[in-house]
């Protein structure tokens, strides 16, 4: 294929550890274990900024209308769960 040197001979590739950092994660958004959206938060966002979001969701926010929010379960960067009853 016209290269001098066969590909058993090159180097393997090293990875860079800046470009396995990631700045922004999705996490799901229960009510009561059901998965009601997605949100896209920042890795160092403090719990009572994503529950705003949450709660700002507009399909969160229909199953939290009316209903009192017994507890909050907030798992950094993985998951948010609204306990209603």
């Amino acid at each position: 294929l016209g290269h001098s040197t066969t590909v058993f001979r090159e180097t393997f590739p090293v990875e860079n550890p800046d470009y396995l950092i990631e700045a922004v994660v999705e996490i799901p958004v229960q009510v009561n274990g059901r998965v009601r959206a997605t949100l896209r938060v920042p890795v160092d966002a403090d719990p009572a900024t994503v529950e705003a979001m949450a709660r700002s969701h507009p399909n969160v926010a229909r199953y939290l209308e009316g209903r009192p929010v017994r507890k909050v379960v907030y798992v950094p960067n993985r998951l948010l769960n609204f306990v209603v009853s």
